[in-house]
């Protein structure tokens, strides 16, 4: 399944929209002004979700060229994934893990080094001893050889961690593609509970001007002023927390690229497009490839291979030297051959060779657990993922036509005198929370779906076509 955020170009705030919140903030001096006031405020609060708003003032630090510089302006979710997999430090760590690894089947695979050894004798005695005269002088060359193919054996082990820590490379490259997927949505999301909740205190602005008006004409009460006032405290309370949770969530996703301090504008993107989630089966097909569920296999590999290597190590190696020997009294030479062979008498390895028996007995174990817990794990996103769907598309298809057209009716029957403005403000808020829990599921939606595509080991950079980059 591939990532449902889908990035597109920048689409300025629709003209109509903006005049009516326009008109909507200019228009109050009388009942019907005051009805417009309401009327077309609504526009203000239903706008589609995927309805992008102007860019703020960005820097006017100019974009630098290469894929290292610090992204400014509108930042798109392929550009941000790129980042990460270009500059994250956890990716970098992992990276220098895979070449220290492939360092190590370097030095396995080598052969032990030659020894040149030399020795004096009868130096420095007594009598016919004496000085140097009968000095034997012996220099010897000598080569370990290994038996039992420890060598090709121990290159295949350190060849095997090598392929552990691509897999282990792997598994972090998807959960930093994941992270940052995760941050970028959480992100735009942010970004549009500001915006609506900026709407929703210019509403409760107009409403309180509108109330005020009202009660001058003697047509309310005092106390509905109080209400009214109440309602646009909330709301300023609620942008603020918007803005201070934006500013949170635009650090965790600079902060995916190494970077400790945001210099993009925004984030641009399409929250409001979902697709079905594919069936728990159809997931769990692909569990296989994942990173943390394929690598056991090279891991039990490994684990034989040690085992192996550590039964060849009950076999004893030879060294077997050849060199001269100088006789000084008379000036003879001689040929010296040397074999050592150690007697596996005490030690035949069998401690190590337990040992890597129950590690390769441990390993199994461990396959079996970390299947079940990326069953498990894969089980519950996927549950919640077809919950936040159902949720956010229950929401789109139906609530919230239901609550525009409530906020309508109550629009019309203030209109004719039958409800009071605390009436109208408290319908706008119902829709405005209705706003929120469906921007809460859409926000889930994706967060989720990218965590099923880590778990499926899914995840791949989107394509400027998908993703709609500018």
């Amino acid at each position: 399944m591939s990532t449902t955020v889908r990035s597109r170009a920048h689409r300025s705030w629709p003209r109509w929209r903006t005049a009516a919140c326009v008109a909507a903030r200019a228009v109050i001096h009388s009942r019907r002004g005051r009805i417009a006031v309401l009327a077309a405020g609504i526009a203000c609060i239903v706008s589609p979700t995927h309805a992008e708003r102007p860019a703020t003032t960005a820097s006017a630090t100019p974009q630098q060229d290469g894929a290292t510089a610090e992204p400014v302006g509108d930042l798109t979710l392929r550009k941000a994934l790129a980042l990460a997999l270009e500059r994250s430090p956890e990716i970098q760590s992992f990276s220098w893990e895979v070449r220290a690894r492939d360092a190590r089947v370097l030095q396995a695979g080598l052969r032990p080094n030659p020894e040149l050894r030399a020795e004096g004798e009868n130096l420095g005695g007594s009598g016919d001893r004496r000085g140097f005269e009968e000095t034997e002088t012996t220099i010897l060359l000598s080569q370990l050889i290994e038996l039992g193919g420890k060598r090709g054996k121990r290159e295949r082990l350190a060849a095997l961690g090598s392929a552990l820590a691509t897999w282990d490379y792997e598994a972090k490259r998807l959960h930093v593609l994941s992270e940052t997927s995760k941050a970028f949505v959480q992100t735009l999301a942010a970004q549009e509970r500001v915006a609506l909740a900026a709407e929703l205190e210019r509403l409760a602005t107009d409403g309180v001007r509108a109330v005020g008006t009202q009660i001058e004409a003697g047509g309310a009460s005092p106390v509905e002023s109080t209400r009214a006032r109440v309602v646009l405290g909330r709301a300023g309370l609620e942008r603020q927390r918007a803005e201070r949770e934006l500013v949170a969530v635009r650090s965790t996703l600079a902060a995916t690229w190494g970077s400790t301090r945001p210099t993009f504008a925004r984030v641009v993107g399409d929250l409001g497009e979902l697709r079905p989630p594919p069936a728990l089966d159809d997931l769990a097909a692909r569990l296989e490839k994942s990173p943390d569920v394929a690598r056991w296999e090279t891991e039990l590999e490994e684990r034989r291979a040690a085992l192996s290597l550590e039964k060849a190590g009950g076999l004893p190696d030879v060294r077997l030297g050849a060199g001269g020997r100088h006789f000084s009294d008379n000036g003879d030479n001689a040929l010296v051959v040397e074999l050592t062979v150690p007697l596996p008498v005490f030690n035949r390895n069998q401690g190590a060779i337990g040992e890597a028996e129950h590690r390769l007995a441990k390993a199994r174990s461990e396959q079996a657990s970390a299947y079940a817990a990326a069953q498990a794990a894969l089980s519950t996103a996927a549950s919640r993922l077809a919950a936040a769907y159902e949720q956010a598309n229950g929401l789109r298809t139906n609530v919230l036509p239901q609550a525009k057209a409530s906020l309508e009716g109550v629009l019309d029957a203030y209109r004719k005198g039958l409800f009071r403005m605390v009436d109208v403000l408290d319908a706008q808020r119902t829709l405005f929370d209705l706003r929120s829990d469906y921007l809460t599921a859409l926000e889930s939606y994706h967060v989720l779906a990218a965590e099923v595509e880590r778990l499926t080991g899914t995840q791949e950079l989107p394509s400027d076509t998908e993703r709609g980059a500018p």
